[in-house]
């Protein structure tokens, strides 16, 4: 270190730099500058203290009130801390979106613009505020604005307002929005878009998660992430998240249901059919408030879990949560369910779960509330061995592959994370949650112990299986036994699992009015062609249905051979409504040389969540649809429809393949193809109807080898429910005769026509489709009319069936 010299002179070369004149003046100008330096931290101080302290009056009163209208919720007391944490959000979001806003827009996510009112958005603003101050949004009303969203070069009138239930996600440099499309133009199918904070959602976490349960046939929702700009500004990053609503039950394939939360308020559907179904689910709830001493008994809670609640996905959320360690997922302010009509059960939807890192020491993982709704489940031994078995596969198998999906979407958006230097802390973040659920998963896996097979079995069995008076019915083991011989059943009868019921060839099955057989296991009616089957009314009044409940995991088998169906309408009396005269759920079903007339029902069968082989069947004088089917794979061979008041077969989110079909007399469509239904028609002959075949809502057709004639439309393409889109169908070999319209083609249907004819009787466009003009030939019979398909196949070196059913 340098030494001063004693004499305190420096060296001449040193001293030679010393200005004395230039020294005063830098003093004076320090002197001048340090007031301003003084007093611009002041000022600044000044005014950061008095917003602070308005906002922590305002604060103070309206959390006040927020705790008296939710008191179930506790908030933080340190309201100067909030105070000062919205100050520094304001300006770091201000920061972002000056700064880097052109740097967001070019990171390659989707940019989504909005257009808005200024006094519109202001509006929002204040409401932001307000929420902000009191913390939650209870007391607050917040209504919904005009605005414009720019999807594929086209501005669309949309509706837009402020989501969420905590301050958090109502801060007015960056809230939660929710997006809402018309009809006529939703965003890929998709009605209403939640948009989030990155870390809303754990960032990749849920998302990984949500994906993870569909594979177990939980219903998910969609999500992405993007760039916000209204007004031409950059708004910031945000998660886009699907709504509730159909567009989610529809995506999942599923029966047209309703998605409810624990308030008891429906989020799609029918708000007034959905009142009937949520009662349940209350009592659950209201179960869940109770202290462990007070709830019924173990089988009490067991029996209606089992009957309201799909247990097998409640058990896979159960695992996943468990592995997640989230009893904020069980809360009943997140808590969703599905409730599907075709099974009468409600079923979890994943959302708002997170992660959080498991304590050990204890030997205990559960979660943290003695009175949650996941408390109540566990308590109950079968189905707490049910979510460890699931909880076993999660930790061991699906952990790893459920990383590398977070992975690849975090790869995704981590370049735009990266433009803001203050939000880099996203790499820290994505890897803590890896090592938190890598973590819980050792040490629940430890927990868990070695596996074993041991399975309790929870469901009883009634004494009585059925009405002892009634002549004909039997019980052999399992099976309930109906004839042969002349059997009576009066009213509504019931068999319960694991019963199944056989009917014997030669019996004659005779319901009372309104009287339903509802079975929930198998069914076989094996008649022979000398020993048939007949099931019909008992007097002139109608009878109900006969409906068969499977399980998704446990399918009912469902067999009719030489049976004849006549009348029925149909039950809705209880629980799960049987639209057809035979309502299969779950089930696998096959039916040969079987006839359906004189139905009165919805539908004559109705299959859902069903694999099916109809084969040499006729369904005649039925009311509504001949055979709907819903969810359903399979094929249906050589049957003939005649004299039905709907659509002769109706198709919704299938895969089905039908050959030597004879469709005649529908007073709707011939043959339906509707809600993402893939479907092949091979020789298919289709006559007075009012549209022949519709390919509608995002179905795909392909008809080769076929007939319409004298219908009104030939072949109708079209879009009903928006979220599923356009549709298309393929025509190879196809003759129009007598039609008044051969095609209808909807704005963003595609319909491909090749080697088809049309006959009419004057001279008609067939517009921009290849099909010939055959000169008017007069027929007077169904055979002359198969014929003429005949003749037009050959001329084309197309084989054909030798005949179609008569």
């Amino acid at each position: 270190m340098p030494q001063v010299p004693k004499n305190g002179a420096f060296p001449d070369s040193v001293s030679a730099l010393v200005d004395p004149e230039g020294g005063r003046k830098r003093s004076s100008l320090i002197r001048a500058l340090l007031p301003v330096c003084l007093v611009i931290p002041a000022v600044f101080a000044l005014l950061a203290g008095a917003e602070i302290l308005q906002r922590y009056t305002i604060y103070s009163e309206d959390r006040a009130v927020a705790r008296k209208e939710a008191p179930q919720f506790s908030f933080p007391e340190a309201t100067v801390r909030d105070a000062g944490l919205d100050m520094a959000r304001n300006v770091f979001v201000r920061y972002q979106r000056v700064v880097l806003g052109d740097d967001l827009a070019r990171s390659g996510l989707p940019v989504y613009d909005l257009q808005i009112d200024p006094k519109r958005w202001d509006e929002l603003m204040r409401t932001a505020k307000a929420v902000e101050a009191r913390g939650l949004e209870v007391g607050i009303q917040h209504d919904s604005v005009n605005a414009r969203f720019l999807d594929d070069g086209e501005w669309v009138d949309v509706k837009i307002k402020l989501r969420g239930f905590t301050s958090l996600h109502f801060r007015p440099v960056g809230p939660s929005l929710r997006i809402n499309f018309p009809n006529r133009h939703l965003l890929d199918g998709i009605r209403q878009v939640n948009l989030v904070q990155l870390y809303d959602k754990g960032l990749t976490a849920d998302l990984a998660a949500n994906k993870e349960l569909a594979r177990h046939g939980c219903i998910p929702w969609e999500a992405n992430f993007v760039v916000l700009r209204i007004n031409g500004e950059i708004t910031g990053l945000y998660q886009g998240i699907e709504h509730w609503g159909e567009t989610m039950i529809s995506r999942a394939k599923r029966t047209e249901g309703f998605i409810v939360d624990c308030y008891g308020e429906a989020l799609s559907g029918d708000q007034d059919k959905a009142q009937a179904i949520i009662p349940p689910l209350l009592e659950a709830v209201r179960w869940s408030a109770m202290q462990a001493g007070d709830l019924p008994p173990e089988e009490v809670r067991w029996e209606h879990f089992s009957r309201y609640f799909d247990m097998d996905k409640l058990a896979w959320y159960a695992a996943l949560t468990t592995l997640m360690h989230s009893s904020h997922a069980w809360e009943f302010t997140n808590l969703r369910f599905y409730f599907d009509p075709a099974r009468g059960l409600f079923e979890p939807l994943y959302w708002d779960v997170y992660f959080y890192p498991l304590r050990g020491g204890n030997g205990e993982f559960e979660f943290d509330s003695p009175t949650s709704f996941a408390r109540q489940l566990l308590n109950i031994p079968e189905f707490k061995r049910m979510r460890d078995v699931r909880l076993r596969e999660f930790c061991a198998q699906r952990l790893e592959p459920m990383l590398a999906y977070a992975d690849s979407i975090y790869d995704g958006i981590r370049d735009a994370m990266d433009v803001n230097p203050l939000q880099r802390h996203h790499v820290e973040y994505h890897d803590l949650y890896k090592r938190t659920v890598r973590n819980n998963a050792r040490y629940l896996l430890d927990l868990l112990g070695p596996e074993t097979s041991a399975s309790t079995e929870s469901s009883k069995n009634p004494a009585e299986v059925f009405d002892a008076s009634i002549t004909g019915l039997q019980t052999e083991g399992e099976l309930v036994v109906i004839g042969p011989g002349a059997v009576h059943i009066g009213s509504t009868l019931r068999i319960p699992k694991p019963y199944g019921v056989a009917i014997q060839p030669g019996t004659k099955l005779t319901l009372g009015a309104d009287a339903s057989l509802i079975v929930h296991g198998s069914l076989s009616a094996d008649g022979t062609a000398s020993l048939p089957i007949e099931i019909g009314p008992s007097s002139a009044a109608q009878w109900g249905a006969i409906g068969v409940q499977g399980e998704p995991l446990k399918p009912a088998r469902v067999s009719l051979t030489h049976c004849t169906v006549s009348g029925g309408r149909g039950d809705r009396s209880g629980w799960v409504p049987y639209t057809g005269s035979l309502s299969v759920h779950d089930g696998d079903v096959r039916l040969e040389h079987c006839t359906f007339r004189l139905g009165e029902a919805d539908d004559g069968i109705n299959p859902k969540y069903c694999t099916v082989a109809i084969e040499h069947c006729s369904f005649a004088d039925q009311a509504g649809d001949a055979i709907d089917l819903d969810c359903c794979t399979g094929r249906v061979n050589d049957c003939l429809f005649r004299n039905v008041g709907g659509d002769g077969l109706d198709l919704s989110y299938s895969t089905i393949e039908a050959e030597n079909l004879l469709v005649a007399g529908c007073g709707d469509k011939g043959i339906s193809v509707g809600e993402t239904t893939v479907t092949t028609l091979v020789n298919v002959f289709i006559s007075n109807c009012t549209i022949g075949m519709a390919s509608k809502d995002g179905s795909n057709a392909t008809m080769t080898h076929s007939g319409i004639a004298r219908s009104s439309v030939g072949v109708a393409l079209y879009v009903k429910k928006p979220y599923c889109g356009p549709s298309a169908a393929k025509l190879e070999g196809v003759v129009f005769y007598d039609v008044g319209t051969a095609f209808h083609l909807a704005p963003g249907c595609r319909l491909d026509v090749a080697k088809s004819a049309r006959y009419a009787r004057d001279a008609v466009d067939s517009g921009a489709f290849p099909i010939e003009p055959r000169p008017w030939v007069e027929v007077d019979s169904e055979q002359a009319l198969i014929d003429l398909l005949s003749q037009h196949q050959d001329s084309q070196g197309i084989k054909h069936p030798e005949s179609l059913p008569k």
